[in-house]
């Protein structure tokens, strides 16, 4: 048994849906490095439109990955090298524990630090628990600053 499929032509708000889609979809791979990738993924589904919809779709603006680093970015990376990790109650903070995360994270997104699970056993005094840990990468410790 065969099954045919007849495509409609898109609706304006459907054309706008999917670009928007397709903007996120390349910023999220821009942001982990994967610019190759999003790139063919626009060139497929820009093919994609065009034959089965007799639609071009807008080529969406992207901001680039490689900005400079922020004085805060760069002020955090010059504490993981001078205490070698971060964790909550470590011993220093940036702008408080979730400022200091918030900017470890775009770090980490730039491949410049990672995160682990570090277990904590304080003098043996308390039950230890587990926390997580931001360390700098190779690629975070080649930085200039």
């Amino acid at each position: 048994m065969t099954t045919t499929t007849t495509l409609t032509r898109l609706t304006e708000p459907e054309v706008g849906t999917i670009n928007g889609h397709l903007k996120r979809a390349i910023s999220a791979l821009d942001a982990c490095g994967q610019r190759d990738l999003s790139e063919q993924v626009y060139e497929i589904f820009k093919e994609v439109a065009q034959r089965c919809y007799g639609q071009s779709v807008q080529t969406p603006e992207v901001r680039p990955v490689n900005r400079p680093l922020g004085d805060n970015q760069r002020s955090v990376i010059a504490a993981l090298r001078r205490h070698g990790n971060y964790y909550r109650g470590g011993g220093w903070v940036w702008t408080g524990h979730l400022g200091t995360v918030r900017i470890l994270d775009t770090l980490v997104k730039r491949g410049l630090v990672e995160v682990h699970e570090k277990t904590i056993d304080p003098l043996g005094v308390r039950k230890p628990y587990t926390t997580q840990e931001w360390v700098l990468t190779e690629a975070g410790k080649a930085v200039q600053l």
